[in-house]
This record gives C-alpha cells, structure tokens and sequence, in this order.
C-alpha cells in the first residue's frame, strides 16, 4: 500500500518494494480447479499465429500461465528456467504464456535484451486477466491441465518438468496448493453470476485545510482506494498508476480537493476501474484513456561501470527516496530510472538494455530552494501550505512574521510564486552529474514514445 501527502512544501519520498512471491487470494479469488470464463488479453505479442487466444482453443493442451512484469525482479530470474521447459515441452501439447499490463513498446524493447521463449500476452488497460485470476503479487504461475481445471498455483522457480508431466498424464499435481481443494468447473461453463457491490463516493471541492492534505492511497487489504482532500489530478494519477507528469489535460481538470472512494470485493480491480471510469463522466463530464505521444523525456544509457555508488546484487531489495538523493538495494534500472525522474520531473526512458538486479545511492548538490526547505521545519511548512498566496504578496501570518526574515523570506517567496509542479526542485544538471559520476548512468535529452493518460470531454 502507497500512502502520501505532497503540497508545496512537503518532502514526498516514495519507498519502493521489490516483494518475494506472495499471493493473497480472498473474497472470490481463484482456487485449484476454479477458472475465469475467458482470457482477456489486448493483444499478442509473441505466438504461432493462433489469432485470439481463448480458452476453447486451449482445450485439449496444459496450459502453464504465468504473471509477471519487466520491472519484478524475481520474475526475470525465473525466465531462464521457464525457457529450459519450453524447449523440454517444445513437442508435447504444453503451451506457456506470459502476461503482463505493460507498454507493449516497452515489454518488446525488454525481449530483445532477454528473450522468453514462449507465448507472450499483454493485458488489457484494466488487468483484466490479472483480476479474474486475481492474482496479488507476482511471478505467479498457474497449471491449467486439458480438461480446462485449474491444476496448481505457484511460484515459477518451483515448478518443475516432473510436475508438468503429472498434469500431461492427467493426475493430480504433488505441488502442495495454496488452497484446500475446491469443487471444479470446466473452462467453458460460465459461472453462475456473483453479486458483487462496488460503492463509489466523490465529494468536494473542499478549501484547503490546515496542516497535511492531498492523500490518496490504494489499499492492498481490501482492494479499494481511498483520496483525502486530494487534488483531482494527483488521486487519477494514483488510481490509474501512472506519473502525475504523463497525465494530459485536453479539458482542465478542476481545481479543489476532493474526497474520493471506490470500495469491492478484492481481486475486482477491473470492475472498480471500469464504474470509477464512468463515475468520473457523470460527476465532472470527462473521460479517461491511455494513448501513445512523442515527448521529451532524457534517455538513460550506461556510460561506465567503474563507478562508485551502482553495484550488481542477487537479491531483490528496498529503499527510496531521501533528500538529496535516494538509497536502493536490489532494484532493477527501470526502479532506478523513476527515481530520477521524479528528482528531474521530467519523464527518464531506459534504454540501458540491463536486466540486473542493482544497488544504488546518489548524493547530488542541493539546490538553493532544497537548502531553504531543509531550514524550514514542519510547522513552518504547515503554516505557508495555508496560504500560500498570501506569502507571496507580503501578506505574512503573524506565526512567522519573526521565524523566516531576509533572503530566506525572498526565496520562499519567489518559490511560492511558481507552478506547483515547479517549487523546491533539485537543480537538473546538478541531477544529470551527479548520476553520470556516481551511478555511471548518462541522461541525455531526446524524444520518445510514451504512454499517457489523456483527459477529455466527455459531452
């Protein structure tokens, strides 16, 4: 779970996590034997010309699905032992297929750096085969035999060619399954329809408040998603999951703060992202969808490995963002590139073609401005976040009138007075050096495709 407040003032550190296997499965989640009615995959990027994969067309084959991203550590260190079964299987009736949500630009530039060997399938905007298998943390595998029965659920290191033969002679599977055994249904039954109540509330505007406002979260415990007196555009980001940055207005969000809540059942993403979808119609009269445009971005290339912050580690880590810098311990480039892009908030493209696991820590100079918000304390940052118009007129609260005096009061001023996607930001080529000397990582300005999320009228 992500939980934030940003404003002005605050220091927003984003912690990542690079989880081992774990899969939760509650409410209506997927057992041994239950399976979804229908794959819902956008499109193929790696098959035998079979058209639209369904399920009917998998009858009659053991099907290995596997769940994973480019950016899971554990899921790229299990891809050469899944190659070893494709090859072992090349000539039995066993297909593999890989799913991922990703850009499809991005998993086909990933492939040419670390070939799979077997079928590879993006999912739609919403996960939606994701959800129906509701499937919470990945690398996550699925053994689906030919009578279209859901066989096992693993993780892919532990699957082995003793357990798919199992399957292929039609007897039960000695992976030890993460459920007591379930009645079953085949492939092509439609399950009886379940009521699911999916509630959403938006309120708001609402006037600044006080002290810390704009939080917005999803929570992994009961699969909704919660924003507190957030800016509209910065709850979309959260819920959508994408950078504030790649979020384009064709018609302007409002201005305010806004309560929002989508609560459902857990493993039903997809239907809360399809009614928030059309929430957002009837209460602000806009629309939401992904699209690909050419934007200026820096691409991230190695330029050196002699360096003294950026080692190779075998492990999956932590770590996060830390004034002046940020302190990672087993993450992937892709990790190590949204780090540096939220210091030079300007979209970073990796094209360092590594699929290692990294640790990593930079230092760059603070600038002017991040000097003056280190000397700010907390009170302080709550008073100016109220007003801060006012501060920029002169107009100051009798609370600092003897607390920020002189060149500090000049610079909080002139900070004040630019966009807020602009206040208290490290100095870029400090940024730039700082990754080129450290990390061994060169930024260069250029123009990519990348994936937006664009904001448009709905009437």
């Amino acid at each position: 779970m992500h939980k934030g407040t940003r404003s002005a003032l605050s220091l927003f550190c984003t912690f990542i996590c690079c989880l081992d296997y774990c899969v939760a499965l509650a409410g209506e989640s997927q057992k041994v034997g239950d399976v979804p009615p229908a794959l819902a995959l956008s499109r193929m990027l790696q098959d035998p010309a079979v058209g639209e994969v369904s399920w009917d067309k998998l009858k009659g084959k053991v099907a290995v699905l596997e769940f994973w991203s480019t950016s899971c550590g554990p899921c790229i260190a299990a891809i050469p032992h899944l190659n070893e079964l494709v090859d072992e299987f090349s000539q039995k009736p066993v297909v593999f297929l890989s799913v991922t949500g990703e850009n499809e630009e991005h998993v086909k530039s990933f492939l040419k750096r670390k070939p799979i060997g077997g079928w590879i399938a993006i999912d739609d905007f919403y996960d939606v085969t994701q959800t129906a298998f509701a499937v919470k943390a990945i690398p996550t595998t699925f053994i689906v035999d030919a009578s279209g029965k859901i066989a096992a659920i693993t993780h892919p290191a532990t699957l082995t060619a003793e357990h798919l033969n199992e399957v292929l002679a039609g007897k039960p599977c000695t992976l030890p399954p993460p459920e007591p055994d379930f009645a079953t249904g085949d492939l092509g039954v439609v399950p009886v329809p379940v009521h699911t109540i999916i509630e959403i509330s938006i309120k708001g505007p609402f006037p600044q408040p006080k002290g810390a406002f704009d939080s917005r979260r999803w929570d992994v415990s009961s699969g909704g998603f919660v924003a507190e007196k957030a800016y509209l555009r910065d709850a979309l980001a959260e819920f959508f999951q994408i950078d504030p940055k790649l979020i384009i207005e064709k018609i302007r969000l409002l201005d305010g703060l806004y309560d929002i809540s989508v609560m459902g059942p857990r493993g039903k993403t997809a239907e809360l992202k399809a009614q928030f979808t059309e929430s957002l119609k009837t209460a602000f009269g806009i629309t939401v969808q992904t699209n690909r445009l050419q934007m200026k971005v820096y691409a991230m290339t190695i330029a050196s490995t002699n360096v003294p912050e950026l080692r190779l580690v075998q492990k999956p880590g932590g770590g996060g963002g830390q004034r002046g810098g940020f302190l990672l311990r087993g993450v992937t480039m892709d990790t190590i590139a949204r780090q540096l892009e939220e210091a030079l908030n300007v979209p970073v493209v990796n094209e360092t073609q590594s699929t290692n696991l990294w640790g990593a820590g930079l230092e760059w100079e603070l600038s002017e401005s991040e000097r003056l918000l280190s000397r700010l304390d907390r009170r302080i940052v709550s008073l100016t976040e109220a007003n801060p118009a006012s501060i920029v007129s002169g107009e100051l609260p009798k609370d600092l009138q003897d607390t920020i005096v002189g060149r500090d009061l000049e610079l909080l001023k002139l900070e004040l007075a630019k966009p807020k996607e602009r206040q208290f930001r490290p100095d870029r080529e400090k940024v730039i050096k700082a990754a080129r000397e450290q990390l061994g990582l060169k930024l260069r300005p250029a123009n990519r495709n990348v994936t937006v999320l664009e904001i448009r009228d709905a009437r």
